[in-house]
């Protein structure tokens, strides 16, 4: 399972990885002495595809930490965490790649989208009168899609277990997308008025963003 990318900042670890393996494949990229946890774990999804990304995720979280095994359970809001403790953890999906990041002393979020215009076609749902929307080379549809994952990151890193409305509740500054860089999100629902350097680079086919 070749890493398509790797981000290591310090204490923090992102791991970003396309999955073409079949869901026998992964299960054999895990320790066997677990085996049957993993197998009885996957039988809660009936997809396929839902099974490839939960244990996918678990196979790239071992990538990061060198082999280690590390067993991820989950909160009532859906936030995943590891039992041990030893890091935070924010895991993300979209067609066939995954996004695992690691945060050994600092909450952690991070995202992946691929290249629809399915943001673009729901942005007033999350994109509020008052941001700015500049175009990529006379596309809007990467702008949004940016957007959207920003705010996704940020949620994620604020391990929020309210409602959190991304249009109402979180911000983005105007920004000139490029091939890489980062935007600056900001939160108004805690009341702390937060605000997040989300850092970005665009791919082909989608869209990292993390925030650490």
């Amino acid at each position: 399972m070749p890493l398509l990318k790797r981000i290591d900042e310090g204490e923090t670890h992102i791991g970003v990885w396309c999955v073409t393996e079949g869901l026998a494949e992964l299960m054999d990229l895990l320790p066997n002495a677990n085996r049957s946890y993993y197998e009885v774990m996957v039988q809660e999804f009936k997809m396929e595809k839902r099974k490839k990304e939960r244990i996918g995720a678990r196979v790239l979280l071992q990538e990061l930490v060198e082999g280690q095994e590390k067993i991820v359970a989950y909160r009532t809001n859906g936030d995943p965490y590891l039992v041990d403790q030893s890091y935070s953890i924010s895991i993300s999906h979209s067609g066939p790649y995954i996004a695992v990041a690691l945060g050994k002393w600092n909450a952690v979020g991070v995202d992946i989208e691929i290249y629809s215009d399915k943001a673009k076609r729901v942005a007033s749902k999350f994109v509020s009168e008052n941001e700015h929307v500049f175009p990529y080379k006379e596309d809007t549809t990467w702008p949004y899609l940016l957007i959207w994952s920003a705010k996704e990151t940020v949620f994620k890193s604020l391990k929020f277990k309210g409602v959190l409305d991304f249009k109402e509740h979180l911000y983005t500054y105007p920004f000139q997308l490029n091939e890489t860089g980062y935007l600056i999100v900001k939160e108004t629902k805690t009341g702390s008025s937060n605000t997040f350097k989300v850092q970005y680079e665009k791919h082909k086919e989608f869209i990292l963003t993390w925030t650490v």
